[in-house]
């Protein structure tokens, strides 16, 4: 895949490098060219994506013109299928959805590449987000990250880029990429914020609902529409359906 793409992109950049030669474009100052690098990696998908968000925070790694473009990059990803939905949360409870939730908004507020964000309301009536992970997205990464270390071996032939230390920059990045599809840890760190700003009145951290959470379900209070509990920590949109409607809602008894 990694070759496809990298064909794909090299071809429409050879050929605008042709059509300036030959005067039929104006030179972009590189922008056309940061721009097919930004397509590349939303093109490899979720792993590749995050790289090139975190390259865009790095201005002694990349020029200005690239770190803007890396800068929009978004995780654009389909939701999950119903049915894995109700399989992770089966499997994460141990037991069906309607044991645990009253209600379950089976339509995502929030989607990204390591999990969605749905708003359910549990047996006991307590208004809450449902983070769910990405059915294989750790295998997904895994065979990712492995690329990246090839192609990190390969940077290190010159001397240029083993300044930069890449094998160093990306075992730092393995590191995040794999914590962050672990939402136990999520939660500690939720937790931890909430309990530094617990006097302060300006910020609302969402309670963690430990009883239901677990590596790959992260379940919290529900904070309106800038809940904390964001698919892969981006804010989620206002959720402007009324819980006393059942459109749009699995009610089971």
């Amino acid at each position: 895949m990694v070759t496809a793409v990298v064909s794909r992109r090299g071809t429409k950049m050879a050929r605008h490098a042709v059509s300036v030669a030959l005067g039929r474009r104006e030179r972009s100052g590189g922008q056309f060219y940061a721009a097919q690098a930004r397509l590349g990696l939303e093109d490899l998908g979720p792993t590749f994506v995050k790289l090139g968000q975190l390259l865009s925070t790095r201005t002694d790694l990349i020029p200005p013109t690239l770190q803007h473009e890396l800068s929009l990059l978004r995780d654009h990803v389909a939701a999950i299928p119903t049915e894995a939905v109700r399989a992770e949360l089966g499997q994460s409870a141990g037991s069906s959805v309607s044991d645990v939730f009253a209600a379950f908004d089976m339509t995502p507020v929030a989607c990204a590449s390591v999990g969605q964000v749905h708003r359910a309301v549990t047996v006991d009536g307590r208004q809450v987000a449902v983070k769910i992970r990405r059915p294989g997205i750790r295998s997904e990464i895994e065979v990712d990250i492995a690329i990246l270390a090839a192609l990190t071996r390969l940077a290190r032939v010159s001397r240029t880029m083993r300044r930069y230390e890449p094998t160093a920059l990306l075992d730092e990045f393995s590191r995040l990429l794999r914590a962050e599809t672990d939402f136990e840890t999520e939660a500690d760190n939720i937790d931890t914020v909430r309990r530094t700003f617990i006097d302060d009145g300006a910020v609302a951290i969402p309670t963690v609902v430990w009883d239901l959470t677990t590596e790959s379900v992260l379940v919290m209070d529900w904070k309106g529409s800038s809940n904390a509990v964001a698919a892969d920590n981006v804010e989620t949109h206002g959720y402007r359906r009324s819980l006393g409607s059942r459109r749009g809602f699995l009610r089971q008894h």
